[in-house]
């Protein structure tokens, strides 16, 4: 291309650029379904023992400043108190089946994207096919390894101090995961 078809582009996709960052939010609150122990460890992340082969985790968070975001990230890490390093319970892996979000209502969910998942196991099937528990977000086979899954909010939420929001993550697939 001549340089001045590609100095008009660069500058066109400037336009488009947005500056973003993932900032860190720690729950106040953590809960399964089943009663699960939920340790919160001191990097803010959070390591559930297995105690059912199903289950629904809860995320509570309050927040402490006027806040705006428009989408969330979960984070499987690695730990070595788990099967394979996991981050699953299952040899490494997981499945997870749904991903709800709540202030005062359920909040609409319109893309889940991930770094890396299974064949059939695509991350929007926890929002396309949230009904069917075997159809949900996996990792298999890179187990023992960090693991990314990005949720994108309908509409951008905005949210003022004091303000409550959940994050339920379902776990309900009846397979060994």
């Amino acid at each position: 291309l001549k340089p001045t078809v590609l100095k008009r582009q660069a500058q066109w996709e400037s336009r488009w650029k947005t500056d973003f960052s993932w900032t860190p939010i720690v729950p106040a609150r953590v809960t399964s379904r089943s009663g699960t122990e939920m340790t919160l460890l001191d990097d803010g992340s959070i390591l559930a023992a297995r105690k059912e082969k199903t289950d629904v985790y809860t995320l509570e968070f309050v927040f402490s400043k006027d806040t705006s975001f428009t989408a969330l990230q979960l984070e499987a890490i690695p730990d070595a108190s788990l099967p394979d390093q996991g981050p699953g319970h299952a040899k490494g892996n997981f499945v997870i089946s749904g991903v709800r979000v709540h202030t005062e209502t359920q909040l609409p969910l319109a893309a889940a994207f991930a770094d890396f998942f299974e064949k059939d196991y695509d991350a929007n099937n926890i929002i396309h096919h949230a009904d069917d528990p075997d159809r949900g977000w996996a990792i298999a086979p890179e187990f023992g390894q960090r693991h990314t899954l990005s949720i994108t909010l309908a509409s951008p939420l905005s949210v003022t101090a004091g303000e409550k929001l959940s994050l339920s993550i379902d776990q309900l697939s009846e397979r060994d995961y």
